[in-house]
């Protein structure tokens, strides 16, 4: 309500600030003591990105290029290099907030993509039990379709960005998917990187990560042809 009442009042730089707050991003980045410093001396940017080098965290990252093929620290770094994004701590990759949300669409199945991190965020929604993953949620739909407000990683986006074909469909199956997964990816003891070496197919057997369902088997569009009353 906060944020909504900032933002019906023009000031969407202290709705950002207010939004960034109640997500994971924020928790996340309170656990690195060198967090502060980084603010103050970088803006915003030190809120997802890597500032200042950082070797170990960079060369922790490089390194699943050793992984075996079809494993998930093999599957993260495929994901870094066809899109060519910087590795996290190489100053421009992701920090470690924003590296944690990056296992996600690797696991989920999800792109980078407008409807992509919609439906990542969709997922993470119905999956955790972070407090603010419904704000998350809400934050993407801001940024990649109403274009309320600018995302610190990737700009001010074009509104309806999101909007493609069976997008609804998409959102509500990302939905259907957390829900019956059994991995939150917000909790507090959960390390990535010791699931590196393991099989990204199993994993997602383990954790019942489902396979997508859209189009026309979509469950979403069976429930709403089954309580839509049929037209002559």
């Amino acid at each position: 309500m906060l944020v909504a009442h900032e933002l019906a009042l023009g000031n969407e730089a202290r709705a950002t600030q207010d939004f960034i707050g109640n997500t994971h991003t924020n928790t996340a980045n309170s656990r690195n003591p060198e967090f502060p410093r980084l603010l103050e001396t970088y803006g915003d940017r030190a809120i997802n990105f890597t500032v200042e080098p950082d070797p170990e965290l960079a060369a922790r990252y490089q390194a699943l290029a050793t992984c075996a093929p079809g494993t998930l620290g093999r599957a993260l770094w495929q994901f870094y290099t066809d899109r060519g994004f910087a590795f996290p701590g190489v100053v421009g990759g992701a920090n470690r907030s924003l590296a944690h949300h990056d296992w996600g669409h690797v696991i989920y199945d999800y792109d980078t993509t407008g409807i992509g991190e919609v439906e990542a965020a969709a997922f993470r929604a119905a999956s955790s039990g972070f407090r603010g993953v419904v704000m998350q949620f809400l934050g993407d739909l801001m940024f990649y379709h109403s274009s309320l407000m600018s995302s610190l990683v990737s700009g001010k986006h074009p509104r309806g960005e999101m909007d493609v074909p069976d997008a609804d469909c998409r959102v509500a199956d990302a939905v259907r998917r957390g829900r019956a997964c059994t991995l939150d990816p917000y909790a507090p003891d959960l390390d990535f990187f010791s699931h590196a070496d393991d099989n990204l197919d199993d994993l997602r057997v383990m954790w019942n990560v489902l396979p997508k369902t859209i189009g026309e088997d979509c469950p979403c569009l069976t429930n709403f042809r089954r309580l839509t009353p049929s037209r002559p």
